[in-house]
């Protein structure tokens, strides 16, 4: 499970079946993250504030990328796979 917490400017995820280990997967470049998606070996979110959709290694948190920039402000996120469009 994957939250942005906008209060502390983190995304965290944690195991439930545990429900302990919260492990801070980005806790810098973001500003206001809102919305999140997990698409392939990826995890998306849209920054509100700095206007952008960023990406991170969805297991490691490294390899945090600009997508895009310049894009007004958003209030969420979806992933689709393109592959599969028209096939359902």
């Amino acid at each position: 499970m994957c939250t942005p917490l906008i209060h502390y400017k983190y995304i965290n995820y944690l195991y439930l079946s545990a429900g302990a280990n919260r492990i801070t997967l980005v806790g810098q470049n973001i500003i206001n993250p809102v919305g999140l998606a997990v698409f392939g070996e990826f995890l998306y979110w849209a920054d509100r504030d700095a206007q952008i959709i960023a990406r991170v290694d969805k297991l490691t948190g490294d390899g945090w990328t600009k997508v895009i920039g310049d894009v007004s402000p958003l209030s969420d996120i979806i992933s689709v796979d393109g592959d599969l469009q028209g096939k359902y």
